[in-house]
């Protein structure tokens, strides 16, 4: 399966964005023993990723920390968070996805049980899983042993991305609070669309225009999952109101 290609982006900072709160969390990679270079982590140890994925996912070359949970006073090891390089704080900023092991599977989603409740790279990594027709289901993308080397090569892909291009920064109506302090979401993205920028209509027309320049099946599958789940969204709302 080809990887769909990222074209070149204009700015990769965070000046842009000033005006916005974005979360930082305290916890500094560097200094955590679970966190870093996935070779370093104890990912073989973990008692939800199989050694067939452990072995394969030794070859991503961003960082990653590792979940733990405490049973009788030893930590058991388990599940993954994704970052990209620049990634310094246990935060959403820099972060690609979370890696849940179920079986001889892996479910690939936006987040854990983290505080931010996003990752920042999201958006870029679902758009290369559709294009690749990776099978998704209840917010969760499937790998198996018949992808596993796709899924690997798409997380390396962006890594490179980040490493040698220059990527917008959008933010998204979404906020999330955080130890009652509210904070925006934002997200790398190939183009610098922001929907704080625009209006309803034109929001709706850019929809359209994705909508109508999908070919792929699966993909508009995906779509049509996606708009009654917003739809679904607008009825709840509506009854609030």
């Amino acid at each position: 399966m080809e990887i769909s290609k990222i074209d070149s982006l204009q700015t990769h900072n965070l000046e842009n964005f000033k005006e916005l709160k974005i979360y930082k969390s305290n916890s500094n990679i560097s200094s955590l023993s679970y966190c870093g270079k996935i070779k370093d982590i104890g990912i073989d140890e973990s008692n939800t990723i199989s050694e067939e994925f452990t072995k394969k996912l030794y070859e991503f070359k961003g960082q990653a920390s590792i979940g733990r949970t405490k049973v009788n006073g030893i930590y058991q090891k388990k599940n993954l968070h994704l970052y990209t390089n620049k990634a310094s704080t246990l935060d959403g900023l820099y972060r690609i996805a979370y890696v849940k092991g179920v079986g001889n599977k892996l479910y690939v989603s936006e987040c854990g049980r983290s505080w931010d409740k996003y990752s920042g790279y999201f958006k870029i990594l679902e758009e290369q899983l559709v294009a690749c027709n990776i099978e998704s289901k209840s917010n969760f993308y499937i790998i198996d042993k018949s992808n596993i080397n796709t899924f690997i090569n798409i997380l390396n892909k962006i890594i490179d991305i980040e490493e040698t291009t220059n990527l917008y920064l959008s933010s998204i109506s979404k906020n999330i609070k955080i130890k009652n302090e509210i904070f925006d979401t934002v997200y790398w993205t190939k183009n610098n669309f922001s929907i704080n920028n625009i209006s309803e209509s034109e929001c709706i027309d850019k929809l359209i225009e994705i909508i109508k320049n999908t070919k792929d099946k699966d993909s508009l599958n995906n779509i049509k999952t996606k708009l009654l789940d917003l739809s679904n969204l607008v009825e709840s709302l509506q009854k609030l109101t």
